[in-house]
């Protein structure tokens, strides 16, 4: 599974680069935080800052520090990995290569709840 995984992120990576796109404000660092939505169903909690970004699923939340990257804003823990690029979000973590077509599907208000 964990073959998988990295094929997967690996996957991500390159179709990332080849797009190309401009890098808008949508999956951009931001205090905000914003839920996104992915195929099939499975949404999380995004809160990306300039030096760290928090992903909660569910209840299970993760911690990633940013990395030096060429390709847009790369985040990692050894729980997972996160990669921001204009509207590009790739999202793999360890042992769950199955967060694929993610994009940001609202921006959660300061004074929310749990936000």
């Amino acid at each position: 599974m964990r073959r998988a995984a990295s094929y997967s992120l690996l996957m991500l990576i390159g179709l990332g680069a080849a797009t190309s796109m401009p890098i808008s404000t949508s999956a951009q660092p931001t205090k905000a935080p914003v839920q996104v939505q992915c195929a099939g169903g499975r949404q999380f909690l995004l809160q990306a800052e300039q030096r760290r970004a928090r992903v909660r699923v569910g209840e299970r939340q993760l911690n990633l520090v940013r990395k030096s990257s060429l390709m847009g804003q790369q985040y990692h823990s050894p729980q997972a990995t996160l990669i921001l690029d204009g509207d590009f979000i790739a999202f793999v973590p360890k042992d769950d290569a199955g967060w694929q077509d993610c994009r940001v599907a609202r921006t959660i208000p300061a004074s929310a709840p749990n936000g």
